[in-house]
């Protein structure tokens, strides 16, 4: 019978995390259901891997330029297995948010019932694994989450591996550990920095344990962790000296590398005060005051979840922040903020149930703050959601939701319309672009030349004195005469080209022809996205060698 009840126990707890996931599914597709434009360069890494074995972006030139290693190589499966990348990357980032979230329960429940339940081993549990759902709850009324449940990048692979790898690291299983946490290494740079801190973290504990015990046999599961670990990122390592040059990604260089830090702190400040400003944080804190009642029973979980968190803080500051809509670069972070209130509620459980032996009323107490928590997530979401959705005007100095979808959806269509115009010789091509997501792409172009550098690494090399704050990884740009000497067929980049309602004016156009007096321009007729005033723009123009003639649907 205890067994039954068990089973029915998880049965019904495996049908509520479903009902959590398909509701935050409705709330991805309330901000927008979506694939980014910067999504489109891992396919295209991904792509070349499948169809030519090398993990480049133009083919013969080894440059790495994503940050995201074993989330192109999964990428690569599915373009050997011919699936759509667009699709098949919406579907895995779906996964990997049902796992974040049924992770993140899973977490908060063990740490309520270490934490509350030592007096109540009984009748406690049923309240504590229903605060314990709170906790996913909470994740799908943050936007950021629901959000970048789509835009295909690498952000919820990522997220749930990091769950992953605290659940098996506050579960002291060091060698799930090590694999997990390697795992997380090689599918964000980033995450290194919190692999050397939870590892050290059980490591230390597991040290404690071998004196306090005068044995070792409990340090040999950490060594297998370790050597897990190692395997995993050493691997990566080398095989970017082998076969990129350098043990960095490009990226690095591209974003970080050569910016003054004193201008990446002040822009990273910025962005976290955006985020507490947007959720009204200050609001959390007298919540967050009940850790302080189950600290004493959770000293060394409770601590590493905070290290965890801070450090993410300290990340953001420390680079900058992020373009994209949405608050991006808290995703990973918001499972450690979703469970800290949940085992807040749980605190003030256990203060309430001290007092009294009837435990509905501390469940009630605690569902209270649960509620009002996720009241008051939800209502700055919708706010923060409304405006992102309704314009394409940026938000705390990142893209809107619209604008980026409209981006992205042009840059399909123009890519597609080049592959139409130019049907047999656009392999042979060159191209330069400023995002080099979605365009090349889909146009299929031979080779594609970023002018952010992120495929350059004598751009990415740059050292810049940025003034007045762009985008966030997008402060290096190649020069118009770096441009020209590199003679691309068609050049489609920012201050070159232009969308809108009608053909560049005369005076853009003699700016620039007079510099580059080679080229002519050219314009697709398509229909495109509407601006905030709902009129569709018509016209996507960039510049073409005069020796090219003019492709069969284009505009002189």
């Amino acid at each position: 019978m205890g067994i039954q009840q068990h089973t029915k126990r998880q049965l019904t707890g495996l049908i509520i995390l479903l009902g959590i996931f398909f509701l935050g599914l409705l709330h991805t597709l309330h901000t927008s259901f979506f694939v980014c434009d910067d999504a489109f360069i891992s396919f295209r890494y991904a792509q070349n891997l499948a169809e030519h074995g090398q993990l480049t972006y133009n083919p013969g030139e080894a440059v790495e330029g994503f940050s995201n290693f074993s989330w192109t190589l999964l990428l690569s499966l599915m373009a050997l297995l011919q699936i759509n990348l667009s699709i098949s990357a919406l579907i895995l980032s779906a996964v990997a948010s049902l796992i974040t979230l049924g992770t993140t329960y899973l977490i908060t429940r063990d740490l309520l019932r270490n934490g509350t339940l030592t007096p109540y081993p009984v009748s406690g549990t049923r309240f504590t694994d229903f605060i314990a759902f709170s906790a996913p709850i909470f994740l799908i009324l943050w936007a950021p989450y629901t959000t970048w449940t789509a835009g295909g990048l690498e952000t919820m692979c990522f997220t749930a591996l990091f769950a992953l790898s605290l659940r098996a690291t506050l579960n002291k299983t060091p060698v799930a550990a090590g694999l997990l946490w390697g795992l997380t290494a090689i599918t964000r740079p980033e995450g290194a920095l919190f692999v050397l801190i939870a590892m050290g973290w059980l490591g230390a504990d597991i040290l404690r344990s071998c004196w306090k015990n005068k044995t070792i046999k409990t340090l040999l599961p950490f060594t297998d962790g370790v050597a897990f670990l190692v395997l995993l990122t050493g691997s990566l390592f080398l095989f970017r000296w082998y076969y990129y040059g350098e043990l960095l990604p490009n990226t690095y260089y591209a974003k970080v590398w050569g910016i003054p830090s004193s201008f990446l702190r002040l822009h990273g400040l910025s962005y976290i005060h955006g985020f507490i400003k947007t959720y009204s944080l200050v609001y959390f804190v007298p919540i967050l005051t009940g850790l302080a009642i189950i600290l004493p029973r959770l000293k060394w979980e409770l601590s590493l979840l905070l290290t965890l968190t801070i450090t993410w803080f300290v990340y953001i500051l420390s680079t900058g922040g992020d373009f994209m809509a949405m608050l991006r670069f808290f995703v990973p972070v918001l499972p450690l903020l979703a469970l800290l209130l949940a085992c807040s509620a749980g605190g003030f459980f256990l203060m309430v149930a001290r007092r009294t032996k009837n435990l509905r009323i501390p469940g009630l107490v605690a569902l209270l703050l649960c509620l009002s928590s996720g009241g008051l997530l939800l209502y700055r979401s919708l706010v923060f959601e409304r405006a992102s959705i309704r314009y394409e005007k940026r938000q705390l100095g990142m893209e809107s939701v619209r604008g980026m979808v409209h981006y992205v959806s042009d840059r399909i269509k123009v890519g597609r319309e080049l592959r139409r115009i130019f049907p047999s010789s656009i392999t042979h091509m060159s191209m330069a672009v400023g995002g080099a997501g979605a365009i090349s792409y889909e146009s299929r172009i031979g080779r594609a030349i970023d002018t952010f550098g992120l495929m350059d690494k004598t751009i990415a090399r740059k050292k810049v004195r940025p003034g007045k704050f762009y985008k966030p990884g997008h402060l290096k740009q190649a020069s118009w005469a770096s441009l020209r000497a590199q003679k691309p067929h068609i050049l489609c980049s920012p201050g070159i080209a232009t969308i809108g309602f009608s053909p560049p004016g005369a005076r853009h156009r003699k700016r620039v022809l007079a510099f580059f007096n080679e080229y002519d321009y050219f314009c697709l007729r398509l229909p495109l996205s509407s601006d905030d005033r709902g009129r569709s723009r018509t016209h996507y123009c960039c510049i073409r060698r005069k020796t090219m003639a003019t492709p069969v649907g284009a505009l002189k």
